[in-house]
């Protein structure tokens, strides 16, 4: 027969197994924890992927990317004052394309001699009208590499030619690179078109020099 623990032994015993239990306690309350926090952290994760994913497909618009929209209606006059042509928009610039109208002025009275849709998206950057009634739109609004670089109609709503920004290139015989590095106003325009003393020839400055533009023939030169 077992004999009996003696009061103090037993009390060592009970020490250690409160020790015991303790410690149990503890390490079962470390591992919840971390599992709890664990748990949390995965979900703050998953959450910023979930907000942060759909900013991918989100274009950050800046400054530069914005254009101001062309006036609703704009008047060119010939030199000699006989010739104006209209460009305007229908409905706000909503199609993106000007109507073009050409009107022969007699006096007070403006008769109309023709009048088209152009395909320029928000139409031309410049226009001029010569002393014969012919029309030269250059460019396009928008900054981008225009297949209407150089358009020529004549008096009678013919087209007489249509140049893309490479064929202007060529004529310069200048790299590309050139040319827009030294375009001010759009892909390859450095300052603003002019017209020659009798109105039949229009000067682009360009790449350093001076594309010719022949109103009645619509060929190109450079001087």
């Amino acid at each position: 027969m077992p004999k009996p623990l003696s009061s103090l032994a037993l009390s060592g015993r009970l020490k250690w197994l409160t020790i015991f239990c303790t410690l149990f306690g503890v390490l079962i309350t470390v591992s919840f924890l971390t599992d709890y926090w664990g748990q949390i952290s995965a979900s703050k994760i998953l959450h910023s992927d979930s907000t942060a994913q759909p900013m991918l497909n989100v274009k950050q618009v800046s400054t530069a990317d914005r254009i101001s929209l062309p006036p609703v209606r704009g008047e060119f006059s010939s030199p000699n004052q006989r010739y104006v042509l209209v460009l305007s928009t229908p409905d706000d610039w909503q199609s993106k394309h000007a109507i073009a109208e050409l009107f022969e002025q007699e006096g007070t009275q403006r008769n109309l001699l023709w009048s088209r849709s152009l395909a320029h998206e928000y139409g031309p950057r410049y226009a001029i009208v010569g002393s014969q009634g012919n029309v030269l739109l250059l460019d396009e609004w928008i900054n981008v590499k225009s297949r209407f670089a150089v358009v020529v109609l004549s008096r009678e709503n013919q087209p007489l030619a249509q140049y893309d920004l490479d064929t202007i290139q060529e004529v310069l015989a200048v790299p590309m690179s050139e040319v827009v590095q030294r375009a001010t106003r759009g892909w390859w325009i450095t300052s603003p078109p002019t017209l020659n003393s009798s109105g039949d020839q229009a000067f682009i400055e360009t790449a350093g020099k001076h594309l010719v533009v022949d109103l009645q023939t619509g060929s190109l030169s450079v001087d």
